[in-house]
Parts: C-alpha cells; structure tokens; sequence
C-alpha cells in the first residue's frame, strides 16, 4: 500500500472516530466551562481564545492518539490485524507527525507559558510509560489507566485555573470518564487488553 492511501486509511479507522470527537468535545466544554461561568469569558478575545485551545487540544488529542498507536504495535499486530499501522512500512512517517504536532503545540503554548511545564510533565509520562522497561513488565490494563491520564493532564494545561478547586475536580470527573469507558470496554469484549482511548 503507498503511503497517501495508508495514512487515508488510518485518518479514517484510528481518528475519525466518535471516541476521539467526544473525548475533544468533553475536554473543550471541561476547559472553558469554569471560564464562561464568569461574564468576562463572553468577549470576543476570550471566545476567540477559546476556539484557539480548542484547535491545540486537537492537536494534542491527535499526537497522542498516533503516539499510542505506535507504542501498541506489537499488541495490535496480535490482537487487531486489521489496523493499518502495526503492518506499515511507513512508521518513521507516523513518528515524524507525532513529533510535528508536539512541537507545533509546544509553539502554539506561548500565550500559556506558565503551563507548559504540564505539557512536559505529560511528554514524559508518556515516555515513561511507552518506553521504560519497568512500565512495559505493568499488567497491559494498568499501564492502559496510567496512559488516560493525559486527558485530565490537557484539561488542567489548557483551563485558565489548573489548579481550582472546580478544575481539578473537572479532571477526576474526565479521569474518571476514560477509566470507566476503557474497563467497560474491556470487559464488553472480554478482553482485558482492550485499547485505549
């Protein structure tokens, strides 16, 4: 398969997804809702800023989305054949767009500077998890819930407030959310070795 249909083919099956479009829109309303509580979020520079987080939280979702992808391969080669990339020839192409799009959301952070320190958090987290041999030997579904912390970790860098009181519960609840969805979904199946969101 050539690369533009492979990645057409992946665009399509691992992100074009109702997953993926409803973990953005929980993280878009649990962003802005302590914000546009507040009279002052009704302008158009905070309306326009919040359409800008919007797009770097796709961003993000997206990046990690691939990067999940690429750490599963192995797994997804045994237990889902039919995805695109656990057979690619291409995977240098995936690992270049995930670090694209970090770096873009890196350079996108400049108006939230003194909250970059959690995208990197995050970054390294997620090389823990991904690259470390101690989380690799972790049961898969354990290593599954360490991984979904991303999303209350993009929560609190994108809310105006990470650390209210109100922002903070919001990121347990989407926790929480994510964690039950991936227990649901591996028991649905049977398959304690579901993927993740």
């Amino acid at each position: 398969m050539c690369l533009q249909k492979e990645l057409q083919e992946y665009v399509l099956t691992r992100l074009v997804r109702w997953k993926v479009a409803l973990i953005w829109a929980v993280l878009v309303v649990t962003t802005h809702l302590p914000a546009c509580l507040q009279a002052s979020f009704w302008t158009t520079a905070s309306l326009r800023d919040a359409a800008y987080v919007s797009v770097m939280l796709m961003v993000l979702i997206v990046a990690l989305r691939i990067w999940d992808d690429l750490a599963d391969r192995d797994y997804d080669a045994k237990h889902h054949a039919q995805r695109v990339l656990p057979h690619s020839r291409f995977t240098g192409v995936y690992v270049a767009v995930v670090v694209f799009l970090l770096c873009a959301a890196l350079t996108m952070m400049y108006s939230r500077a003194e909250q970059v320190w959690i995208l990197c958090i995050l970054i390294g987290g997620l090389i823990l998890v991904y690259g470390s041999g101690y989380f690799i030997k972790l049961p898969r579904q354990l290593r599954a819930q360490c991984v979904l912390l991303k999303y209350p970790l993009l929560l609190l860098l994108f809310s105006e407030a990470p650390f209210s009181s109100m922002s903070l519960i919001l990121a347990v609840m989407v926790y929480g959310l994510a964690s039950a969805d991936e227990l649901i979904s591996s028991f649905k199946s049977n398959d304690i070795e579901s993927e993740t969101l």
